[in-house]
């Protein structure tokens, strides 16, 4: 097999991306830039920068009038995958506490669509659906697990459960590092993450949902299983370049 080399800027770029938890090693993070280019993503970098406080001040609206809203503003939508990558993160804590306080304050919602097969339990997520600012990526997955209540620690005991929660948050991460990060961010303990999706009768009705958080009660849930155009929570948007007009991510 053939070997490539890499300029010391691009090393040192490998490295700190390692570094912030971002990847778990060099050749995660080598993977990751093969991978986002396979799926025929634009160039992105690997830093997701969220906006600093709620949008609209805090208004409560759908998923769908949200990615409305943020297309009119010029900027992507919050995704599951930038909730997690926040997670990672070491060095920003403030944006963690930040997150964190909008978790117990309300439900927050994510430009993350899952969508449900009508006939078995396969299925597919797609982050930043509906942007206008970033390529949508979308995973499919051959079984999204019916999740009622479901701890962190159950899920993780099955390759399905794995599967689910790596195309949920759009990495490749092991169980351990998943945990880790889902702790992190929520500040509670791995039996208090709780995971959430339809049954197979109610994916017959309504096979599209999207992902929402919300920390009540000490437990932090995740769930995969509202339907975009009626519940109604608050979010987020991603700052994009002033120069550039490109998302920072």
């Amino acid at each position: 097999m053939r070997t490539y080399g890499l300029s010391n800027k691009r090393a040192r770029l490998i490295d700190g991306l390692v570094k912030e938890g971002i990847f778990p090693s060099p050749i995660d993070a080598l993977n990751g830039a093969v991978d986002n280019y396979l799926k025929g993503l634009r160039p992105q970098k690997a830093n997701a920068v969220i906006d600093t406080r709620l949008a609209d001040d805090g208004a409560y609206k759908t998923q769908e009038q949200w990615i409305d809203f943020f297309n009119a503003q010029g900027k992507p939508m919050i995704s599951a995958a930038d909730v997690y990558r926040a997670g990672k993160s070491r060095s920003n804590e403030a944006l963690l506490k930040s997150l964190k306080g909008d978790f117990e304050l309300s439900l927050l919602v994510t430009s993350t669509v899952v969508s449900y097969s009508d006939s078995d339990l396969s299925g597919s997520f797609t982050q930043n659906y509906g942007s206008e600012f970033v390529n949508p990526s979308r995973e499919d997955v051959l079984v999204i697990p019916a999740y009622d209540k479901t701890s962190l620690v159950q899920a993780l005991q099955s390759e399905e459960g794995i599967a689910y929660l790596q195309a949920l948050f759009g990495t490749k991460d092991n169980p351990k590092i998943i945990a880790t990060t889902l702790r992190r961010l929520s500040g509670a303990g791995l039996d208090q993450i709780i995971l959430w999706t339809p049954d197979q009768d109610s994916r017959n009705g309504y096979p599209e949902r999207t992902v929402r958080f919300y920390i009540e009660q000490g437990m932090f849930n995740v769930f995969g299983s509202d339907r975009p155009d009626i519940t109604v929570a608050h979010s987020r948007g991603m700052l994009v370049s002033p120069r550039s007009k490109h998302v920072r991510k």
